[in-house]
C-alpha cells in the first residue's frame, strides 16, 4: 500500500487526489465512484496489467457481478473521456486480458493544512459502522468521506483543529482495537464514532466524540443525526460547539452546520415531508396522489422555515410525475402549470436550491422540449449539490433520450452511488441499457431494484420491455401483469401487453387488449401515444401515425422517446414519422 501520508498520485500531466477523488490536469473533475476505484487499481499496479477479474473484485468485492465486463468497459470509456484519452495513450487495453496505465506513477505527500495540527487537537472520523439489509456496500464509506469533507471546512474556521484524512482511517484495521490503540496508531487525540441504523425508512447516525490522552478516555459529546434523503452528511451543531470548547476557540457562526437547527420544523411538517418522499418513490397513481397531498400539507406547516423551498421543489416533482403518467382525471397542462408555480416559489426563497433546478430541468425536458435549457439546468443542479442523487438520476434519463447512452450510464451510476437503497433510481438506471439494446444489463438493473422493492411498478414494467425484445413474450406479459396489479387499466401496460401478444402471434388476445384500450378511451381518457403503440403492434399503421401526431400536438411527455421506443419501430421508416422526428428537434452528440 501507499504510505499513510499519501495524498496525491501523479501520472504524466495528471494528479489524482485520494481524498476528494478529484482528477486534475489544468481543470478539476470529481470522478464518479466506479471510475475512481478503477483508476486507483490501475495506478497502484504502476504499469502492470490489471486483469478484468481483478477490476471486478475491486468494484464488487466478494462475488460475481452480472454484466461485469460490460460495466467495466463503460467505466473505462468514461474514465478515458475524463482523461481526454481518446487515443488510448494513458490507459492501454490488453486484448482479452485487461488494462494498464502507460505513464509512470509517483506518490506525493500533499498534506493540507488541516492535517497539520500543532495544538494536539487531531481528530479522526472513524469509519461509519452498521449492518443494514440491502444497503449498498460502499455507502457507509461514502458517508464517512462526506463527513470528513465537511470537517475540512470546519477545520478552516477552527485553526487549531487537525483532521486525519479519509485514506488513513479507511485503511486502518480497526477490528478488536481499543480507543487507546486507535488514537495512538492514528496519532489522534479525538475520535468520532458513528453507528448507522435504519429507522422508518430513514438513516439515523448515532455519534459519540471521545478524547483520548494516555490511558485517560473521556466522552465529550454524543447525539443523533436523522439523515436527509441524500448522503451529504451534516455536522451537528452540538458536535461543532463541543470541538470549539475543547479548542478554547469561538466557532465562526457561518461554519455551524447544525442539522437539528436546520430541521426545526414542527412535528406535522416533518412527518408530512417524510411521508411525501416515501410516497413519491412508489411511482404509482395512488402513491403520487398521496405524495402531492403530503407535500402540500408540509408546505402549509413549514412555510416560515427555509426548508419550505425544498418541500416546494418536491411538490413540483410530484406534479411533473403525475403529468408524465397521464393518469385518469389528470391534465398534464394543469400539472405543468402547478409545477411551474412551485418551482418559481422555491427559487424565490432559495435561488441556489439544487432540487428546484433539477425540477426545472425535468419540466424543460419532458414537457417543453427545450433540450439545451434542460441540460443547462441539470448541470447547474449537480454543480450546486453533487450529492443530490435525483439530479443525476433525471440527467441520466435525459442523456439516454438524447442518444448519449454511455454518458447516461455514468450518471445513473453516480445516482445509485449517492442514493443508498433507492429502488426507483436502481430501476430507472436500466433505461440507458435498454435504449442501447443491452437487454441483459437492463434486466440486471431491474432485478436489483426488485431485490429492494419487490412490488416496484417501474422495475416490472422495464423488465417486461427488455424481456419482450429478447423474445421472451410470455415472461414479458407476466412482468407487465405484475406491474398492473395495483392499476390493471393503466394504458401504458395495456399497450405493451398488446405488443407482446401480437409479436407472439396471439392475435386474438392482442385484439382483445386493444379493445380494452378503446373502451378506456370512451370513458374520456386521453392517451394517444400509447394508442399509437398498440395500433403499431397490430400493424394498423395509419391509425398509429394518426395517434402519434395527436400525441405530438398535445405535447405528450412520452413523445420525447418516440425515436427510441421499440414499440413504434414499425413506423420509423414512414415519412410521417420522419417529419415528426425532425420537428422534435433532438440533436444527439
Amino acid at each position: 500500500m501507499w504510505p499513510e501520508t499519501a495524498r496525491v498520485l501523479r501520472f504524466g500531466p495528471f494528479k489524482l487526489d485520494l481524498n476528494s477523488h478529484e482528477l486534475g490536469n489544468g481543470s478539476l473533475v470529481c470522478l464518479p465512484p466506479q471510475q475512481f476505484t478503477v483508476l486507483v487499481a490501475l495506478l497502484w499496479a504502476n504499469g502492470k496489467v490489471v486483469n478484468d477479474k481483478e477490476i471486478e473484485e475491486a468494484l464488487w468485492p466478494g462475488g460475481d457481478h452480472f454484466g461485469a465486463l460490460d460495466s467495466i468497459r463503460h467505466t473505462i470509456k468514461g474514465l478515458r473521456e475524463n482523461l481526454g484519452d481518446s487515443k488510448k495513450e494513458v490507459i492501454e487495453t490488453i486484448k482479452k486480458v485487461g488494462y494498464r496505465i502507460r505513464l509512470r506513477v509517483t506518490v506525493e505527500d500533499d498534506s493540507p493544512a488541516w492535517d497539520r495540527s500543532t495544538s494536539g487537537m487531531m481528530l479522526a472520523v472513524l469509519p461509519f459502522e452498521g449492518v443494514i439489509p440491502g444497503l449498498e456496500p460502499d455507502l457507509l464509506d461514502y458517508m464517512t468521506g462526506s463527513m470528513i469533507r465537511r470537517f475540512k471546512e470546519l477545520a478552516k474556521g477552527l485553526k487549531v483543529l487537525g483532521l486525519k484524512d479519509h485514506h488513513s482511517v479507511r485503511d486502518y484495521p480497526i477490528a478488536n482495537k481499543t480507543d487507546e490503540d486507535i488514537a495512538r496508531d492514528l496519532k489522534a487525540r479525538y475520535l468520532l464514532k458513528t453507528q448507522v441504523s435504519l429507522t422508518g425508512g430513514s438513516l439515523d447516525l448515532r455519534q459519540s466524540l471521545v478524547r483520548v490522552k494516555d490511558e485517560d478516555e473521556r466522552s465529550i459529546w454524543s447525539g443523533v443525526i436523522h439523515m436527509r434523503d441524500d448522503q451529504t452528511v451534516p455536522i451537528s451543531g452540538g458536535l461543532a460547539r463541543a470541538l470549539a470548547r475543547e479548542a478554547g476557540a469561538e466557532l465562526p457562526q457561518m461554519l455551524i452546520e447544525d442539522h437539528e437547527a436546520k430541521q426545526q420544523l414542527n412535528t406535522e411538517g416533518r412527518s408530512a415531508y417524510r411521508d411525501g418522499r416515501n410516497a413519491l418513490d412508489e411511482r404509482t397513481e395512488s402513491g403520487l396522489r398521496k405524495a402531492a397531498e403530503h407535500f402540500r400539507k408540509a408546505c402549509r406547516a413549514i412555510e416560515s422555515d427555509p426548508n419550505y423551498a425544498r418541500a416546494l421543489a418536491h411538490l413540483a416533482d410530484t406534479y411533473l410525475l403525475l403529468g408524465l403518467a397521464e393518469f385518469p382525471g389528470v391534465n398534464p397542462a394543469d400539472m405543468v402549470r402547478e409545477a411551474k408555480g412551485a418551482i418559481a416559489k422555491a427559487l424565490d426563497i432559495k435561488e441556489d436550491l439544487a432540487e428546484a433546478h433539477a425540477a426545472q430541468a425535468t419540466l424543460y425536458f419532458r414537457f417543453e422540449r427545450k433540450w439545451q435549457d434542460a441540460e443547462n439546468e441539470f448541470t447547474r443542479a449537480i454543480a450546486l449539490d453533487n450529492n443530490y442523487s435525483p439530479a443525476h438520476h433525471w440527467y441520466a434519463i435525459f442523456l439516454t433520450c438524447m442518444g448519449r447512452h454511455d454518458a447516461a450510464i455514468l450518471q445513473a451510476e453516480a445516482a445509485q452511488a449517492r442514493s443508498g437503497r433507492s429502488a426507483i433510481i436502481c430501476a430507472d438506471s436500466a433505461w440507458p441499457y435498454y435504449n442501447k439494446q443491452e437487454y441483459p444489463a437492463a434486466l440486471d438493473q431491474c432485478d436489483r431494484a426488485l431485490g429492494i422493492d419487490p412490488g416496484l411498478w417501474a422495475a416490472h414494467y422495464i423488465r417486461g420491455l427488455a424481456l419482450q425484445e429478447l423474445g421472451e413474450y410470455s415472461q414479458a406479459i407476466k412482468a407487465y401483469q405484475k406491474a398492473g396489479e395495483s392499476s390493471p387499466d393503466d394504458p401504458r401496460l395495456l399497450a405493451r401487453i398488446t405488443s407482446a401478444y401480437a409479436l407472439s402471434k396471439h392475435t386474438s388476445e392482442a385484439q382483445q387488449t386493444l379493445k380494452r384500450l378503446r373502451d378506456l378511451e370512451q370513458t374520456g381518457r386521453n392517451f394517444p401515444y400509447f394508442m399509437s403503440v398498440a395500433y403499431a403492434a397490430v400493424e394498423q399503421n395509419e391509425k398509429a401515425i394518426e395517434c402519434l401526431e395527436k400525441a405530438f400536438e398535445q405535447k405528450s411527455p412520452s413523445v420525447v422517446f418516440m425515436d427510441l421506443d421499440m414499440g413504434l419501430k414499425n413506423l420509423w421508416s414512414r415519412d410521417e414519422f420522419k417529419k415528426l422526428k425532425k420537428r422534435l428537434g433532438k440533436k444527439s452528440k
